[in-house]
């Protein structure tokens, strides 16, 4: 890479030009650049193939006096003058290997930095976007951010310059991936080992709320009876959107190429169903007068109206005898998937025979009351297609599934 200084600019640089001009020869080929030195906005102003740096930075102070407060011991003049040509340079770089002209986001920014990162080390360019990234959270409003998610993706054993060019190449970066980059920029261990000060991360947030393109996002939901699930609307994703019940939830959300709004869902099957079969100990059985209703309050109702579940060898006894009555209790969250059932049982329920002198008995843990006492001993898993649900569990040490559908389909 090509650069040539003016008079003025050659005295400024004189401590530092072995390391600028090591580096631009490490660099790939781009549009040569010529840099002065004279009044300008901030450190530097690209004109064509002009580089303007700021004659602030010819002193009398040992830095700028636009170098930023934040904690890192601030770059000197020198360093700062080299970081700045060696950055133009190499977005010149990547406009001549993509053929486009620069855009001034994460991916053009961040790969520039990373790049003099690379190839001119001492100048230690990228830190105040690291420091940044961990602060902020949020490359898509700080571009300088980016070079974070170029550190990552190092770590990670990707080529920052190969997956960026793939970026303006039309490439994507899916959500998931996003949300692996910010965990390694969140992560105590990851970017924030690079620093030699501690650095707080972004705030959290709680749900309900939004997030704007190109975020990383710690979120904290505080402890909830039922617990949930959280919703994600939008290009983005959670580290873990179940949150169980009666415990705080801690976890990142990512958001990629637009805002992403995150709502708080009850985390179950909420609605009327009805059993419709079973399955277990071998055996597929059917079922008869059973529905079970599940709010998002968190509240369960079982109703049993002339109800019977058994084997299908088991019709003639179907015929017999049913179980009525109610039951209620709670549901919460035990896990993805999985539902806690508490306070449910069989003392309300009759198993009675099918005609109007019959027999009238409480039910006392038989037939269906095992069922219902099987559900308050441990989770049960729940899958949902469509209007069709199946709930998986343990009873008398085996496993069962029940299926349902929803009512009035």
């Amino acid at each position: 890479m090509k650069i040539t200084l003016d008079p003025r600019a050659s005295v400024l640089l004189a401590p530092v030009r072995e390391i600028l001009d090591t580096g631009a020869s490490l660099l790939p080929e781009g549009s040569p650049l010529h840099v002065t030195v004279g009044p300008t906005g901030g450190y530097s102003t690209r004109r064509g193939d002009v580089l303007v740096l700021s004659n602030a930075l010819e002193g009398p102070g040992i830095s700028h006096p636009d170098e930023p407060e934040d904690g890192l011991p601030p770059l000197d003049r020198w360093r700062r003058a080299a970081g700045e040509i060696l950055e133009e340079a190499a977005v010149s770089c990547i406009e001549a290997a993509v053929d486009t002209h620069r855009v001034e986001d994460w991916r053009w920014v961040g790969l520039a930095m990373e790049m003099v990162d690379t190839v001119a080390p001492a100048l230690e360019w990228g830190l105040p976007g690291v420091l940044r990234a961990i602060q902020s959270g949020a490359p898509g409003l700080e571009p300088r951010c980016g070079v974070a998610a170029m550190k990552a993706w190092r770590a990670r054993g990707v080529d920052p310059w190969h997956r960026v060019r793939d970026l303006i190449d039309g490439g994507v970066v899916s959500p998931q991936e996003w949300l692996e980059v910010g965990r390694w920029v969140m992560d105590p261990a990851g970017a924030a080992a690079l620093l030699p000060i501690p650095v707080e991360r972004v705030g959290v947030l709680d749900i309900p709320c939004a997030i704007d393109a190109w975020r990383w996002q710690p979120l904290q939901v505080p402890p909830h009876r039922r617990g949930g699930l959280i919703e994600v609307i939008g290009p983005g994703t959670l580290g873990d959107p179940w949150a169980v019940a009666n415990l705080p939830h801690r976890t990142l959300a990512a958001s990629t190429g637009g805002v992403v709004e995150l709502r708080p869902l009850s985390g179950g099957p909420t609605g009327r169903w009805v059993v419709t079969s079973a399955e277990g100990f071998g055996q597929v059985m059917g079922a008869r007068g059973v529905s079970m209703e599940l709010d998002s309050a968190g509240r369960i109702q079982l109703t049993f109206a002339d109800a019977f579940v058994g084997p299908l060898a088991a019709v003639r006894m179907a015929e017999e005898v049913g179980t009525s009555g109610i039951t209620r209790g709670r549901w919460s969250v035990a896990a993805p998937h999985r539902l806690k059932f508490e306070g449910l049982d069989d003392s309300q329920l009759t198993v009675h025979g099918r005609t109007a002198s019959s027999y009238r008995l409480p039910s006392r843990g038989f037939g269906i009351g095992a069922w219902i006492q099987a559900m308050t001993d441990s989770p049960w898993a729940w899958q949902q297609t469509g209007e069709r649900l199946v709930l998986r569990g343990q009873m008398l040490r085996g496993w069962v599934d029940v299926r349902l559908k929803r009512e009035g389909t």
